[in-house]
């Protein structure tokens, strides 16, 4: 072994955590990269330390096979793989890659550029980051390690924590993706300043699980016949550690997918102490960033000095995105108190406006809908898609996130199925908006002065929407007329405090899961299964109201409030639901703050 080199090789060290088909749900078995790639068909999953070690797995796992096997499209490419022998990857063609030297834009030793340290070349590392500061403790630490803990690399812990260089290597992958912003170590000589988060620290990353690894590898392993996907065939993309040269802080767009997969958000380096394996300390400094950063909200037409943004609706396929009218794509993402499972519809619809060449709203389901076209996957299968995430709040981790949707192939080339779906969800968005309605009525009927009981229509659910907008004028104006300062604020606080839809959303859940399977696996049951879905949502909103009820003193008062708020919310769902019964849609949105999509949570990067 060269001097130059530690012993601790990621192709060959035992480190990337797989769950064996077969084996115990608690027996994890640990691979490097080589043996994960040719067991694949034998692994069940990988489980990471969190779901944010996982998802960047899959990631670095994904760039290692189009090296592997280049481009494969669905034009029969991919299919061969898929149907070769028992269903698993050549072992020839990923040694072929692993410890060859014959990539890149020169000869270079492969399996050298996956040492975990090295002078040269340390995985996913910049050499030419500054030394740990002296008097500082830098000890690494996994995030949500610890119930308390919510950072992946946490300052303030004992001295003697470390990481062995299995773990280390792991969270190494995942902080490229996920690290929030904030201040870092400067260049020498400079001053410290923030810098912004890393590109998927917004989304929820989509993941289609296959029966096994090898299942779940092919089918992430996206194509499209634009340069973008097919460029490392011509010598232009290439992932990280093909790359020669020195960090260049210039912003700059993504090559290709491999260059994207790859993306070094942040100059890293871990460093152990004298005579020691383990990683004791660590910088992080500045990365690589694209026009307009990662962030959120400004990247509607231009990014940094005026360049073009990266748009990157059409360049990463494990992300569903939005339209919004004055934001342009943005990534449909994690959101405290809001289940992903309400976002369904907007993962699997495709998106309208054509102009843009985008088709569905997430580019993996248009690879998966050609997939299922040509036959090389069933149409009645169903395929889970996993969304692995985090929520943030001004630049803290909050908690991670690991949802998984059903997704019934029938949905990607059925228009209808989809617009069944969507109605559904926006009859359970209605009753929402109707109990919350139905609250606040409650809340005025027992806490404030008659004198505001005194616009009666405002009580009654009012067929005519004309009269319906008349009377909540005329309530905001008794309220803001009153000599009580704020009283609409007030009155909107102790509804908030009720929380009616954290006893509601949670109830639909299971129930959605099942309006989700059986409309695709029978089309000729849709009039049965709205009126089972239909149900499902009013007993949820009926619960939901009781429990709030039960929150209050029990009084005539209450009992009189309880039944006027009740009976407003039940003229209200049942107008809705004449139309949705007989499968008529509405062009009706939501307008509250809990389902409005200004209300997602995403972080401020001004």
């Amino acid at each position: 072994m060269n001097e130059d080199k530690d012993k601790f090789n990621l192709i060959t060290q035992p480190w990337i955590p797989c769950r064996m088909i077969g084996g115990s749900p608690s027996k994890i078995e640990y691979y490097g990269i080589e043996q994960t790639l040719i067991k694949a068909h034998e692994i069940s999953e990988i489980i990471g330390d969190n779901p944010l070690v996982t998802i960047s797995l899959h990631r670095l796992l994904l760039a290692v096979l189009y090296r592997c096997y280049g481009s494969l499209s669905y034009n029969g490419e991919w299919q061969q793989v898929w149907q070769k022998g028992d269903g698993q990857f050549d072992a020839i063609l990923v040694k072929g890659y692993l410890y060859n030297e014959c990539y890149g834009v020169k000869r270079i030793n492969i399996f050298d550029r996956f040492y975990l340290f090295h002078n040269d070349y340390s995985f996913y590392q910049d050499k030419n980051t500054v030394a740990p500061s002296e008097g500082k403790n830098y000890s690494a630490k996994l995030f949500f390690h610890d119930e308390g803990s919510a950072l992946f690399f946490e300052h303030r812990v004992p001295a003697e924590t470390s990481l062995a260089p299995a773990e280390a290597a792991r969270l190494l992958i995942a902080f490229q993706s996920f690290d929030v912003r904030g201040t870092k170590t400067p260049e020498p000589g400079q001053k410290q300043k923030g810098i912004s988060s890393s590109p998927l620290l917004f989304a929820a990353v989509g993941l289609a699980k296959g029966r096994n690894l090898f299942e779940t590898l092919m089918l992430n392993l996206y194509w499209d016949d634009t340069d973008f996907f097919k460029d490392h065939q011509q010598q232009k993309d290439f992932p990280v550690w093909e790359r020669e040269g020195e960090f260049n802080a210039e912003p700059r767009v993504p090559v290709g997918y491999l260059d994207l997969l790859t993306w070094q958000s942040r100059r890293l380096k871990l460093f152990r102490r004298k005579g020691e394996e383990t990683v004791s300390q660590f910088v992080i400094m500045a990365g690589e960033k694209w026009p307009g950063d990662f962030k959120t909200k400004d990247q509607d037409s231009k990014g940094d000095e005026g360049q073009p943004r990266f748009k990157r609706e059409s360049k990463e396929p494990m992300i569903a995105f939005k339209k919004r009218k004055e934001t342009g794509y943005q990534p449909v993402n994690f959101q405290a108190g809001r289940m992903l499972w309400r976002d369904s519809q907007a993962i699997f619809q495709k998106v309208k406006d054509q102009d843009d060449g985008h088709g569905h709203s997430m580019l993996l389901l248009n690879w998966l809908t050609n997939l299922a076209a040509l036959g090389a996957i069933e149409n009645d299968r169903e395929i889970p898609l996993d969304f692995l995430g985090m929520i943030t709040k001004d630049a803290s981790p909050l908690f991670w996130r690991h949802e998984r949707l059903p997704l019934p192939v029938r949905y990607l080339n059925n228009e209808d199925l989809m617009d069944e779906l969507e109605e559904a969800l926006r009859l359970a968005e209605d009753a929402a908006r109707f109990l919350v309605g139905s609250v606040r009525r409650f809340v005025l009927q027992i806490l404030l002065p008659e004198s505001l009981g005194n616009n009666r229509a405002y009580f009654r659910p009012l067929p005519n929407p004309t009269e319906e907008q008349t009377a909540e004028k005329l309530q905001l104006k008794l309220e803001k007329d009153n000599p009580k300062k704020g009283l609409t604020k007030i009155i909107n606080a102790r509804v908030e405090a009720f929380s009616p839809g954290t006893h509601y959303w949670p109830r639909l859940e299971n129930e959605f899961r099942l309006l989700l399977l059986g409309l695709a696996r029978d089309l000729n049951s849709w009039p049965q299964q709205r009126e089972r879905w239909q149900k499902a949502v009013k007993r949820a909103a009926e619960t939901a109201m009781q429990e709030v009820i039960s929150g209050t003193a029990d009084s005539t008062r209450t009992l009189r409030a309880a039944a006027i708020a009740q009976g407003w919310f039940e003229g209200k769902f049942y107008k809705r639901c004449d139309n949705y019964l007989l499968g008529v849609g509405t062009d009706d949105e939501p307008d509250d703050a809990d389902t409005a999509d200004d209300n997602d949570e995403l972080e401020d990067e001004a």
